[in-house]
């Protein structure tokens, strides 16, 4: 007993089990957890090795090097990039999708265990981190003050935000950036040091030893034991003034200034020309994002930005993922709804019978609620991927209720029994119904279980949900549908629709023509279809991929030709933002956001729409590269990271070598070609500029002699040049992190520095200048390399309107380069990804051609008849082609989702109409009758169910609806003007393809046999012979 035949003969049974999905689904509609993105780990690790206080170049050679040796020994390494700098060595690596992230870090932590003998001896603690979705926070939010200085107030803000922001539930942990907790300086005079011949290296250790908890023994009590702690604390600054450091009685406050205050900052912020602080907040993995973002926006408005005691602190929310599923929700609510409404209108403008149009429309919140359901169960979340195929599905939902239903009402007009045509009429179309749903779950079929890359990874979200989407479609035509028209459907109809059946009899006229005279059709058909593709091949369609996408924002970079300390690039900052602010109205200008510290700082610009379109936002660059003023030493472009660019806007060549003097000469030539070149702007070269530090060479003999080691001249020689961290002091209700150095005035000079004493000999102190030497040197800021060899890059802008023609050239110049032996040029990240994306995309294609093909010859039992079915797919690329053209639509990752979506779909159409041609010649119609007859039959259908994806996707195509940022108009315009072409020619021309193909099939045959029969003839003869 099949689905329809239940739903007829035990309604009963049926409505409750549909009841009970309905009833389920609901329950799971507001439980399902609301997030940003899916749960995943994403298939990075990070290893961080901390070496303070060195060269870059010597880390690279003692610990970056060895490090890449090891790690790059690991299977299903992607990418390997490292960046190396005066602090120690960072490690970025990148493995192949689908991997265990558990095993992936088991992995790298076993190959750091092999290589960490190798490693220098006095390294920090080696960190490896990985990545997941639940690491990003779910607010951003800057904390600005006019006329209050926060580097001051960092308890205010503990107490006053941060605390009650930790308090809210489903919070995990809230960072502040720009404002530290004060900490404990002290800060050796050197008059007093060498006066007293204060032993540094030993005042340092008597420092941590009174810092820290010792354990002094162990008691008994009662038959328990105790552990005897010593707590190293102190009441005040005083206490810790009076700690005796020597023999003779020397106070610590005789030889130190000792100051509790604020730690410097390496780095400041700014929020509208005001400084600011950075608030980030991340939730807990099991939270409801949207309900954790709702409650701290409920705060920040009602509580803090109210707070008496905040008067002039403002926090200011930057980016808000519940925002994000928010509007995302929302505009899935008004895009469903909308299409849905006009679908409906649709389907009663072809039925012109209430009851069948309700009927029909019951199948989209069914449909949905059911998906939601399942989702709920197989522990998905409502997320910006699910929800985007929960729109796609909603054009579609229909499709097999309207054939179905049709099918019915065709019945019934002809039988004038209800329940007998609902069993007729659903089971006629039965396996129909079954393998066109089949063939669109198909085309999704390679993103759910295909390669292991970032695209197919996330898409598998959108794919699974709309499968779903549509499996709960089919039940619910399969089994609402059936029973709803067996006791609700009139068997009288409320009148006919003239329209329909006007072009019913200029369709069958036309279609015999085409029958009758097929090679005008042929003819016609080739002309057709040159016509239609003509936009892709004369350039008319915009293919940049990452286009079409909400801009909203502009990143300028300052790129210094000199070091610049903090304090200068503030001041370059200030000048620029007065120029912006100057001109915001004009620039369409909301806020201003500037980060800076030594030698780089960067202005993020937010204007006050979010829609602007990609020309609109080149007129802005423009316009506002054009009056930004003149600063010597500096040059301002617009910028993207070299692994984040790669639009039409936005690109990057890398260079890699094993000399970075040598990859700066060549990015320097490069630039320079690059900016001959129209259309390209905002060319940045590599930044070579460091800083001058002081290199020291120890004299390892002499210090052996003074019964020393290179470690205590070492820690000596942190305190002397930068500080040395200790332990950290218990201040009762908190630890406080101190510091032990010489006063910045002791520092200024590289004499002083010499005449600082490390130990004692014959009763005399040895000093520093002793046992080393001081050279003044040039150091880089930081050596990048990516999978074992340095790297540079020069990026740029192009606000040209020919990106495919201006690639080309630059990838021409690049090669004409006369590159050393072993040193290379590529892409930046994103235009590879853009290649490999597109080749993951055709493989996709012709994989889902090639499984729609096995289910349509498992249906059709036919091995010719899916070919005919198959130039559908064709048909809808001239609708396609010309509906981007016409409407400047980009042909970007939606366009080529659409495409996707388009293959499942049109598909549909032919196999409903042949399966109906194959009914009738069971009937004993020739090829030529059962085409006609079929065709008037399966018109209403197919246009019904085109017609109410097309009008159900026009919300879509018109409005601004975007899933984070990422606009759905390039993929429902490529449906829909795919879908209207591939109607059109699948009714006219897809029944002549098929007699073509019988034909051919049949001519095949015969040859086959006319062969076979020779070969048996010419056999039987040398027998006899």
């Amino acid at each position: 007993m099949n689905l329809p035949t239940l739903s007829v003969r035990r309604p009963i049974t049926t409505a409750m089990i549909l009841v009970s999905v309905l009833l389920v689904g609901g329950i799971a509609f507001y439980r399902l957890p609301l997030a940003y993105l899916p749960t995943l780990d994403a298939p990075f690790m990070f290893v961080q090795i901390p070496y303070p206080n060195s060269h870059p170049r010597q880390i690279e050679k003692e610990i970056t090097k060895p490090v890449e040796e090891i790690l790059s020994t690991l299977s299903g390494v992607k990418k390997l990039n490292s960046t190396t700098d005066a602090d120690g060595a960072q490690f970025f690596m990148e493995f192949t999708w689908g991997q265990e992230i558990d095993v992936i870090r088991m992995k790298v932590s076993e190959k750091m265990d092999q290589v960490e003998p190798m490693l220098p001896e006095d390294i920090g603690p080696i960190l490896i981190f990985s990545f997941n979705t639940n690491d990003i926070p779910v607010v951003q939010g800057r904390i600005a003050a006019e006329g209050v200085d926060l580097s001051q107030n960092y308890e205010l803000l503990e107490a006053r935000i941060l605390n009650p922001l930790r308090r809210i539930n489903g919070v995990a942990r809230v960072d502040l950036n720009g404002v530290e907790p004060r900490e404990l300086f002290v800060d050796l005079i050197l008059d007093k040091i060498k006066e007293h011949a204060v032993d540094v290296g030993s005042l340092a250790r008597l420092l941590e030893s009174v810092s820290s908890n010792l354990v002094l023994g162990r008691a008994e009590s009662g038959g328990l034991r105790y552990t005897i702690r010593s707590l190293g604390s102190f009441d005040s600054i005083d206490a810790l003034a009076d700690l005796v450091i020597n023999e003779r009685g020397l106070r610590l406050g005789e030889v130190a200034e000792i100051t509790y205050e604020e730690p410097p900052l390496s780095f400041g912020r700014h929020l509208d020309g005001k400084y600011a602080v950075a608030l980030d907040i991340y939730k807990e993995s099991t939270a409801n994002t949207v309900e954790v973002v709702q409650e701290v926006n409920r705060l920040v408005r009602e509580d803090i930005n109210n707070d008496p005691l905040l008067k002039g602190i403002q926090l200011w929310v930057w980016q808000d993922q519940g925002e994000e599923i928010t509007s995302g929700i929302d505009g899935l609510k008004k895009a469903g709804l909308t299409g849905a409404l006009l679908a409906t209108l649709s389907l009663w403008f072809f039925l012109r019978r209430m009851d069948s149009t309700v009927i029909v429309a019951m199948s989209i919140p069914f449909s949905i609620i059911a998906t939601c359901g399942v989702m709920y169960f197989m522990g998905s979340s409502l997320n910006i991927l699910s929800m985007m195929g929960l729109m796609l599905a909603v054009g579609m939902l229909v499709d097999n209720a309207i054939v179905v239903l049709e099918s019915i009402d065709r019945r019934m007009r002809e039988e004038g029994d209800r329940r007998k045509a609902a069993l007729q009429g659903a089971g006629q179309v039965l396996m129909a119904v079954t393998a066109s749903t089949a063939t669109t779950l198909i085309v999704f079929l390679p993103l759910v279980i295909g390669s292991g890359t970032e695209m197919t990874t996330w898409l598998k979200e959108v794919g699974l949900t709309i499968s779903i989407a549509l499996g709960c479609s089919l039940f619910s035509s399969l089994t609402l549908i059936p029973l709803m028209s067996a006791h609700l459907l009139k068997v009288k109809s409320n009148g006919r629709n003239r329209i329909v059946e006007w072009l019913e009899e200029r369709y069958v006229r036309i279609l015999g023509w085409t029958l009758a005279h097929r090679i005008k059709t042929f003819g016609l058909l080739v002309v057709g279809l040159g016509v239609g593709f003509l936009p892709f091949f004369a350039g008319w369609v915009d293919s940049a991929i990452f286009s079409g996408t909400l801009n909203s924002r502009l990143y300028l970079e300052y790129q210094f030709d000199d070091f610049h300390y903090k304090s200068q690039s503030e001041a370059v900052v200030n000048e620029i933002e007065a120029y912006l602010e100057a001109n915001a109205d004009e620039f369409m200008i909301e806020t201003l956001y500037s980060y800076y510290t030594e030698n780089e700082a960067g202005t993020t610009i937010t204007f006050t729409r979010e829609n602007l379109g990609d020309d609109e936002l080149k007129e802005l660059r423009t316009a506002i590269r054009d009056g930004l003023p003149a600063t010597p030493g500096v040059r301002i472009v617009f910028e993207e990271d070299a692994n984040e660019g790669g639009s039409s806007t936005y690109f990057a060549v890398k260079l890699f070598g094993t000399d970075t003097t040598t990859l700066y000469r060549i990015a320097d030539e490069a630039a320079r070609r690059l900016e001959t070149m129209d259309g390209v702007e905002d060319v940045s070269r590599p930044r070579s500029t460091g800083r001058r530090e002081i290199q020291v060479s120890l004299d390892r003999d002499r210090i052996a002699e003074l019964g020393r080691t290179a470690t205590d001249i070492t820690q000596v020689l942190g305190f002397a040049l930068g500080g040395v961290r200790l332990d950290r002091f218990n201040a009762g209700d908190r630890e406080i992190i101190t510091w032990l150095a010489l006063r910045m005035e002791d520092r200024s000079r590289l004499d002083d520095l010499k005449l600082i004493p490390v130990a004692n000999a014959n009763g005399r102190p040895v000093l520093l200048g002793d046992v080393a030497t001081f050279d003044v040197i040039e150091r880089p800021r930081q050596i990048e390399r990516e999978n074992r060899k340095v790297r540079v890059a020069v990026r740029g802008t192009y606000d040209g309107e020919d990106w495919g023609s201006t690639q080309a050239s630059i990838e021409e110049m690049m090669n004409a380069f006369n590159l050393p032996a072993g040193y290379s040029w590529s892409w930046n990240d994103r235009i590879v990804e853009q290649a490999n994306e597109d080749a993951e995309m055709g493989v996709n294609f012709l994989l889902a051609l090639v499984l729609v093909y096995l289910v349509m010859a498992s249906l059709f039992e036919s091995l010719t008849q899916p070919f005919a079915i198959l130039f559908a797919i064709p048909f809808a690329l001239p609708g396609t082609a010309w509906t981007l053209a016409i409407t400047g639509t980009p042909f970007n990752l939606m366009a080529q989702i659409g495409l996707l979506i388009l293959m499942g779909i049109v598909v549909n159409n032919g196999i409903v109409l042949i399966d109906h041609v194959n009914h009738f010649r069971k009937e004993g119609y020739t090829h030529e009758e059962a085409i006609l007859r079929a065709g008037r039959d399966r018109l209403r259908p197919i246009l019904m169910t085109a017609a109410t994806t097309i009008i159900g996707l026009l919300p879509l195509a018109i409005g601004g609806v975007n899933v984070s940022g990422l606009l759905y108009y390039p993929m429902a315009r490529t449906v829909m003007g795919g879908l209207i072409s591939s109607v059109a020619l699948t009714l006219l021309v897809l029944p002549y393809i098929s007699l073509g193909t019988e034909g051919l099939s049949n001519w095949l045959r015969r040859v086959w046999d006319t062969s076979r029969g020779r070969r048996l003839e010419t056999a039987q003869a040398q027998v006899l012979h």
